[in-house]
Formats: structure tokens, C-alpha cells, sequence
């Protein structure tokens, strides 16, 4: 929707633009601090409770002290806006207002009531009266002007349309508007969020267009309702008339807003925010601010902020991170609570791991993939991150064996868990080593161990590969050969798999040993050095010298690290 109104306030002459401009005070506010692409913030635009009705009064008294209808040849049709009195019509409540009853008011009354009606703010429906009609600084203003006091249905190409006669009509047909566009972002040609390209001028088809990327929803509604923005000149001239490509309603806006009621920003950046605000490219690439900075306790405490392209985010102990939105990820962390939800603050911005993008939070990885958010991938108790709770030295190894898959893990409610220090057993070696190799086995028809069976263990199948490889050849038992599958695998067990899978049949170990704790004498001295020379394992300084710790059983991220280095090792 555009108005002709909007043109014609600064275009006629200079004893109009005296009317409307203020004197004092204009001096203050620089036109060239106009950013087309943030007129002003959502925060201020949609805020219903920025003034109250009598607020609105006493403002409207203090712009116009005495009314002078003698100035006009009919002065019985002259009333202004702040002696202005009205019964208006009723309004049935809908999806953008709330509705309204009949009643006799003040124009104050009529303003703060739309404005808590539609969720639009008071201070834009003063300045967006005085842009299409300057009507809170005339002090003679006629009926006509009251009659299309809004612009509501006023194009620049055609008369405006009778049925929205009216000051109250205006008023909440506008305000209504501006929460359409709010609502239906879609249903408009100007949207926030992309580059839009944008007329200088309604007539002028030689001026050009302009591509604004317009940061938020309200600098959108104002475009859709005057789609014009304001040239060089228009800027260069303040308040005053630019030249023949030059239009002026977006601009006024900006200034009579910023005249009257200060920064269009409205909410500045947390100071404790504000240097790595400014070292991640400030309002070009995280935007303006939207609301105030929340603190929260949990999780060991931080501070957030939601910009105009996402929210800013702080740990008590630094870590400092921005959330773009709309994605999955961050949808998804929204619902899951934020940062007083289980995932905890963000400790990473996004990044790609092994082609995927991530995101990592204090309690979770969380991936993006398909356009989804995938938590826990590909492990919700897996992390390289020294921030997070579940940070483990061999993260790069237990994530290879994920990728290769090598490890399936379990599923829980945030994704698949590794349980990286939980002790690994035999049975699960056994399917480590058996994927490791891509082998395939068809077992025969008798078990190799009494105490694995296809109906006892679920790696049967590996079980009995070990076995005919003879990688695994179990104890004797009373009833027969064990394998004892629930067993811990010990770190001389693990040394001894390996070997019998790798290593070189000519394989020679050498007479001093690499470990204090591992003498010529040890069952698998052979095996533990072949894993020492290979690289495979290098066990643990000490004062007395480097440990192997043969009986300690192993872990499922060591065995994780093992297996990688295995496998560079081929």
C-alpha cells in the first residue's frame, strides 16, 4: 500500500514544511543515520504498552499549545488532534485485533485503544499520523485531513477509497495492517530476512531502484505500507525536499521517531556483550538488538540476547557463541528449552564435522541434516569440545568408528550413546574387530565356546569368526571351551587380539621392553610390544618410567583410539 499523502507533506512548500518540522529539536537527529534495511526495531514497533492514554495526551498538548482555526477560511471545521473527540464503531475481534467497542474518545484514547487492540505501538501510530498528515504539529488542521489521517487506502495511483473515511477508521485500519503484514510475511512482496529492491520514487520510472536487505519484520511493514525509500538527497536534505528522485515517508518516520522519541534501535547491546557484538561484524551480520539480555543461573550461568538474526549467547566463563535463526538447530534448542533446557548453552558456533554441520551445546551435539535437527549426533555423549560436559581425548577415534561403523552404540532419548568409559566386554570386541575387518562368516553347525550360542549372545556370529581366524581360542572349562562373552577385556587380552589380527608372522619382540610393567617373562610380551613399535599403544608415564598397565581393563574410547591407529597403521 502506498499513499500520496506521504509525498506531498514535504514536497509542498516551505510554509508547510515549517508546520510539520520540528524547530528545536531535528537539529539532534541526523538523516544520514537512515538504515534502510532497520527503520526500526520490532521490539519498538510492536510494543502496545509504550505510552498510556493519558501519556498520548499530554504528548499531543505538548506539541500543539493553542489551536488556531482562525487561519482557515471555514474554521468551524477546524479541531486539532489534541482537542479531538470521536464515537467510534465496532470492530469485531479477528486473527490480527482484538476487536472494538463503541464508544466516545479523545484521539489519545483512540490511539493507545488501537494500540493495545492490534499490538502496535502508540508512538508509531503518532508518527505515522504526523508523516501522512502532520497531524500532531498542525494547529489548524481541517476535517480532510482527519478523513485520511493514516494514508490507510490512499495510493499514490488513485483517490483513496471512501469506506476508509475517518479518524478512527484510519487509525485502526492501519494498525490493523501492520499486524497483517506481521502475520502473513509471506502474502508481501517486501520481506525481512532477504535483499528486496525498492523504488526511489512512486512516478519517476528514470530514478531507479535500490537493493535493501531488510534486517526485520517491522522495517518490511513499513515498506509494504510506503514502498519507496529515500535517496541521497532525500537524506542529505534532513527534513527538507531532495530532488526529483527523492521520497520522503520512510524517511520522516525514521526522523520524527527519532526527534521524539530517541533511537529507533530502541534496546542497545548488553554492555558485557558489546566488544564480541562488535568483533563479529556488529548489525551487518548479527543485527540490531530485539530485546533486552537475558541472565540465566543454569548451567553454571550466562547472558543472552536476540538480535534481528539471531540471539548472542554468553557463559559465565566467556565462551561466546551466536545462534542464527531460522534453522533447525536453533528451533529445535528452542523448544528443547534454550539454555535452561537439558542441551545447556552453546559452546561452539556451527561448524561441519565430516560433512555435516553441527552444533555443539554444553550437554549435546546436534546436528543438521536434511534440514532437520538430529540430536546426539553421532553420539550424545561424545564431544571434542573441552567446554563440554562430555569431553573425551579420543572423541576424533570414537567418531571414526562411528562413520565407518564400526560402533552402533545405544539409543536413548537425546540419540545413540557410545559410553566411552564404560568397560568393553568380549562380546563387543568381538563385533569391534569383526567390523573393523568387514568380514563375513557363516558359522557352522556346532559352537566353538559351550557359553556362546546363537540363542545366548547377539554376536554370535563374530564370536565364532574370532574363533575360526583363531584370534580368539577362549579357557578350558569343565564342560568344554569358553569364551566368557560378558567378560571385561583386559589391555594384555586387547594386545593379543590385535597381534593375532595384524601383525606380521616374523614379528620379533625386542629383549628390553618399552614398559616398566611388562617384563620378557609376561604371557603377552610379544603382542604388547608389537602394539608399542607399531604405535598402536603408548601407554602411561610415570615416575618409575612408561606403564602398559597389562590387567587394566579397557575402556570403549581406548578401544576406539586402538582401532583407529590400527587402521592408519593398514
Amino acid at each position: 500500500m502506498s499513499h500520496i499523502s506521504t509525498l506531498s507533506i514535504t514536497l509542498i512548500a516551505a510554509t508547510l514544511l515549517a508546520l510539520v518540522t520540528p524547530a528545536t529539536s531535528a537539529q539532534a537527529v541526523s538523516a544520514t543515520d537512515f538504515d534502510p534495511g532497520m527503520i526500526i526495531s520490532d521490539s519498538l514497533f510492536y510494543d502496545s504498552d509504550a505510552m498510556t492514554a493519558s501519556q498520548v495526551q499530554t504528548f499531543l498538548n505538548g506539541k500543539v499549545r493553542t489551536c488556531h482555526p482562525e487561519k482557515d477560511p471555514n474554521p468551524e471545521d477546524i479541531t486539532c488532534l489534541k482537542d479531538f473527540r470521536q464515537r467510534t464503531t465496532a470492530k469485531s475481534r479477528d486473527a490480527y485485533c482484538n476487536g472494538y467497542a463503541v464508544k466516545t474518545q479523545t484521539a489519545a484514547q483512540i490511539i493507545d485503544g488501537v494500540a493495545r487492540s492490534c499490538g502496535i505501538s502508540q508512538k508509531v501510530l503518532l508518527v505515522t499520523l504526523q508523516k501522512e498528515q502532520g497531524l500532531v504539529t498542525h494547529d489548524w488542521p481541517s476535517s480532510y485531513r482527519f478523513d485520511k489521517a493514516m494514508g490507510y487506502g490512499c495510493p499514490d495511483t488513485a483517490p483513496c477509497d471512501t469506506q476508509y473515511r475517518g479518524f478512527f477508521n484510519q487509525v485502526y485500519m492501519a494498525a490493523r495492517q501492520f499486524k497483517r503484514y506481521q502475520a502473513l510475511p509471506q502474502n508481501y512482496g517486501y520481506r525481512a530476512g532477504r535483499t528486496n529492491v525498492i523504488k526511489y520514487h512512486p512516478h519517476n520510472t528514470s530514478c531507479g531502484t535500490a537493493s535493501v536487505y531488510i534486517e526485520n519484520q517491522a522495517t518490511a511493514a513499513l515498506y509494504i505500507y510506503t514502498p519507496y525509500v529515500p535517496n541521497s538527497s532525500a537524506l542529505a536534505a534532513g527534513f527538507g525536499t531532495g530532488n526529483s528522485c527523492s521520497s520522503y515517508g520512510n524517511r520522516n518516520f525514521f526522523l520524527y521517531y527519532s526527534t521524539w522519541f530517541g533511537s529507533t534501535r530502541g534496546i542497545e547491546v548488553y554492555p558485557r556483550l558489546q566488544a564480541a557484538y562488535d568483533e563479529r561484524g556488529g548489525a551487518a551480520t548479527l543485527g540490531v538488538p530485539e530485546a533486552k539480555t537475558v541472565w540465566l543461573d543454569a548451567h553454571g550461568g550466562g547472558w543472552y540476547q536476540r538480535m534481528s538474526k539471531g540471539t548472542l549467547f554468553m557463559t559465565r566463563s566467556g565462551i561466546v557463541t551466536f545462534r542464527h535463526h531460522p534453522y533447525a538447530v536453533t528451533k529445535a534448542y528452542e523448544a528443547a528449552g534454550g539454555p535452561a533446557g537439558p542441551w545447556g548453552w552453546p559452546i561452539t558456533d556451527a561448524f561441519t564435522h565430516a560433512g555435516t554441520t553441527m552444533v555443539e551445546f554444553q550437554h549435546l551435539r546436534v546436528a543438521q541434516i536434511d534440514g532437520k535437527a538430529v540430536p546426539g549426533h553421532p553420539y550424545s555423549d561424545v564431544s571434542d569440545n573441552p567446554a563440554s560436559r562430555d569431553y573425551t581425548e579420543h572423541a576424533d577415534a570414537i567418531f571414526w568408528m562411528a562413520r565407518t561403523g564400526i560402533a552402533e552404540g545405544w539409543q536413548s532419548r537425546y540419540g545413540p550413546q557410545f559410553r566411552p568409559t564404560a568397560s568393553i566386554t568380549r562380546d563387543a570386541m568381538a563385533a569391534f574387530l569383526y567390523r573393523h575387518a568387514e568380514a563375513t562368516h557363516a558359522p557352522g553347525d556346532e559352537p566353538s565356546f559351550v557359553d556362546v550360542t546363537p540363542d545366548s549372545s547377539e554376536f554370535y556370529e563374530e564370536i565364532e569368526w574370532l574363533a575360526s581366524t583363531g584370534v580368539a581360542s577362549g579357557w578350558a572349562g569343565d564342560d568344554g571351551s569358553e569364551y566368557r562373552p560378558l567378560a571385561r577385556t583386559t589391555r594384555d587380552a586387547m594386545a593379543a587380539f590385535l597381534f593375532r589380527l595384524e601383525a606380521p608372522q616374523d614379528y620379533e619382540a625386542p629383549a628390553a621392553s618399552p614398559f616398566v610393567d611388562v617384563d620378557p617373562s609376561s604371557p603377552f610380551y610379544r603382542e604388547i610390544t608389537w602394539l608399542a613399535e607399531s604405535g598402536i599403544s603408548t601407554g602411561w608415564q610415570t615416575s618409575e618410567g612408561v606403564e602398559f598397565r597389562p590387567f587394566a581393563p579397557i575402556s570403549r574410547d581406548a578401544m576406539a583410539a586402538f582401532l583407529q591407529r590400527l587402521d592408519a597403521l593398514d
